[in-house]
């Protein structure tokens, strides 16, 4: 299996650090027939939390928050996938390093033979570059 590169968008929102949040948000996704592609919480300081989702249908998340009356921000990034070896990430950082483009952020996990990993840049013009970067 190829690497695969695409751009997607991050959605992200801020909620109230407390058990039973993200029971909440995912029974809404699931109710709203929303799959995610990835989710990654953090602190958010002073009882609040940081949700990021990556959804396979952006537009039904948007329309989701729109209901819920949740306010989103939303970040274009770059995810990669393909299968979990030595390695994997190291044709895509050295491409990068060649053409002088700094990563943000990013996040990895590996489960099942393959991996997935979503990377920030410092605009979307950049992610539109590093999507190209690595189509050819």
């Amino acid at each position: 299996m190829a690497l695969t590169v695409k751009k997607v968008t991050a959605v992200s929102t801020k909620v109230e650090d407390k058990p039973g949040v993200l029971a909440k948000m995912a029974a809404a996704l699931r109710e709203a027939n929303i799959n995610l592609m990835a989710m990654v919480g953090h602190p958010g300081g002073e009882g609040q939390a940081w949700l990021m989702f990556i959804p396979e249908d952006l537009a039904a998340l948007r329309a989701l928050a729109a209901q819920e009356g949740v306010q989103i921000t939303e970040e274009a990034a770059v995810w990669l996938e393909g299968p979990d070896q030595v390695g994997a990430l190291c044709d895509f950082a050295d491409k990068l390093a060649a053409e002088n483009i700094n990563i943000v952020a990013g996040q990895a996990t590996g489960a099942g033979g393959y991996f997935a990993a979503v990377f920030y840049f410092e605009s979307e013009e950049v992610v539109d570059q590093v999507v190209e970067l690595m189509s050819t």
